[in-house]
């Protein structure tokens, strides 16, 4: 019973509406097709306490799919008390570390974390972690690197990855996808001597990763074997596109150029007295141009640090 009520009735009564209401237009409601899909997924649960002094630790360790994700995460989760007071609740894992070390970093390690061992939507916010796209919040390297459970010359090879597809190739051929999956198998085999329970395994349809279709994935394989992702041929790339853009800057100033001296020579048949403002004018145009072509790099290098193009 929370805040007056009852959270089991309530959630039983909308399932129920909504089963009703499905069948009303020949619906196959969506709560049924979740629990359709998760018959057979195994739960394991591991809770512990711990008292230091005045204050006591209560730690639940879940395997499940609480969520209806269909497929179960890893959760590690914390209930702190000073007294019979709760100070503290939700995944403080510092708190756990505190009361008991290491025990359970492998856990942590994979909270939120599916049955591959894959974390909360992989790619999508491991690229928003390393600062790729125009909304991102970039990590450290370190942190992010613990936080992903790789290495950092893993982290630079990723972070040179051109697209989704090319990221998830990149997590396959590093071994980084079998790397999570022993943690998570590993985590799963420890969770069962803790519970003293057997984990019951189906082929789940979900996980926290998302597969590139088989199209795109062959896709990615002959821009690879053509050269597009090596370095000499990105840079080759580049510097072609900058030499194009910059004979249409040129052709762009002559027109100008041209474009100048026929009204200058136009007003000062009608107007000479205006020859310095024109002066001004033009002089002043002609620079504004040279500068924005003096920009254009004559050539390229790669910063492999930043994952960037320097000219």
């Amino acid at each position: 019973m929370k805040n007056g009520y009852n959270t089991r009735s309530t959630q039983k009564a909308v399932k129920g509406l909504l089963k009703e209401m499905c069948e009303a237009y020949g619906l196959k409601s969506d709560i049924e097709a979740i629990n359709t899909k998760h018959k057979g997924i195994g739960k394991m649960n591991y809770t512990i306490k711990k008292t230091i002094g005045n204050e006591t630790l209560k730690v639940n360790i879940r395997f499940d799919d609480e969520c209806h994700n269909g497929h179960p995460n890893f959760a590690i989760t914390g209930e702190l008390y000073e007294g019979h007071k709760e100070v503290s609740f939700g995944c403080i894992h510092e708190e756990i570390q505190r009361f008991f070390g290491v025990e359970f970093d492998d856990f942590i390690a994979l909270h939120l974390s599916d049955h591959n061992g894959v974390p909360m939507h992989a790619i999508g916010n491991m690229r928003y972690h390393m600062g790729i796209g125009e909304y991102n919040e970039k990590m450290e390297k370190s942190e992010f690197c613990t936080h992903y459970r790789i290495t950092p010359s893993q982290y630079d090879i990723l972070l040179k990855a051109d697209d989704e597809t090319h990221f998830y190739v990149l997590l396959q051929e590093m071994g980084i996808l079998a790397e999570w999956q022993n943690a998570a198998n590993n985590a799963i085999s420890r969770l069962e001597t803790l519970t003293g329970t057997k984990y019951n395994p189906v082929e789940y349809e979900r996980s926290n990763l998302v597969i590139p279709s088989a199209d795109d994935i062959a896709l990615y394989h002959t821009r690879k074997a053509e050269g597009y992702y090596s370095q000499k041929d990105r840079i080759a790339q580049l510097e072609t596109c900058v030499r194009t853009l910059r004979a249409a800057c040129r052709e762009t100033v002559q027109n100008c150029k041209d474009a100048l001296t026929l009204d200058w020579d136009y007003d000062m048949e009608r107007n000479p007295e205006a020859e310095d403002g024109w002066k001004s004018w033009r002089d002043n145009s002609q620079q504004a141009v040279n500068e924005s072509l003096a920009v254009l790099p004559d050539d390229i290098e790669y910063d492999g640090s930043t994952n960037t193009y320097l000219g």
